[in-house]
């Protein structure tokens, strides 16, 4: 019998964690900035190791990359309100008893698309 790993479950998704430390940078810099400040420029590995979250990514970040799931959104054609209107003309078809054929289907997303 094989032992699993005892795994700790985060307590935020990591994409808060992120938010939180980005946030977190920005307001030590905001103090440091000042020329009268004492406070020290801020680190990104202690910014890093506190918030759990990785330092290439945290670093990417910092330098106006975006996540994955907000590069994903943009790349999408169909806002998800058009999605629910193929979603809801295809059960409609489907209660007519009629086969929804794939050419039906793309005629009827390039009609919302394009008007």
């Amino acid at each position: 019998m094989s032992v699993k790993p005892y795994l700790k479950e985060p307590m935020m998704p990591y994409e808060d964690c992120m938010l939180l430390a980005i946030e977190q940078y920005y307001e030590e810099y905001k103090l440091s900035s000042n020329s009268q400040s004492q406070y020290p420029t801020p680190s990104v590995h202690a910014i890093m190791e506190a918030y759990s979250v990785a330092r290439s990514t945290l670093g990417h970040r910092l330098h106006g990359c975006s996540s994955w799931q907000e590069a994903a959104q943009r790349r999408l054609k169909m806002t998800s309100g058009e999605e629910e209107a193929i979603e809801e003309w295809c059960l409609t078809v489907a209660s007519w008893c009629m086969p929804l054929r794939v050419k039906m289907l793309h005629n009827m997303s390039e009609q919302l698309l394009w008007g």
